[in-house]
């Protein structure tokens, strides 16, 4: 029998202490290197994109936190994993941090 299913994103408040410094590496190691508008060397943006999920990392070089914005809101045919495409996250001192994941909507198009 054929049935349509359905993909609800939640937030993964209890793993994500474990997920998070995963996936920042793993962007780190294979995605691809932008840069922020007026932000210098000091801040780098990874985008990890795979067959069905793209993820954004934002690192912090610098030994200041950085306010970043991070502009989703071209990407619609994705789902965000936030509640608003367009977030400003806090990334500390040279650490890295996850802004986004976006899922396809259908991953036969991208």
């Amino acid at each position: 029998e054929e049935c349509d299913g359905e993909v609800e994103i939640l937030p993964m408040a209890d793993s994500s202490i474990h997920v998070n410094p995963a996936l920042c590496l793993l962007a780190k190691e294979k995605g691809i290197l932008g840069s922020v508008r007026d932000g210098g060397d000091d801040v780098i943006v990874h985008t990890l994109v795979s067959l069905y999920v793209t993820t954004i990392a934002v690192e912090n070089k610098s030994s200041k936190k950085q306010h970043v914005q991070v502009d989703c809101s071209r990407s619609d045919s994705c789902y965000c994993s936030r509640d608003s495409a367009v977030h400003i996250i806090e990334v500390g001192p040279n650490t890295m941090k996850i802004a986004y994941h976006l899922v396809f909507k259908d991953p036969t198009t991208k």
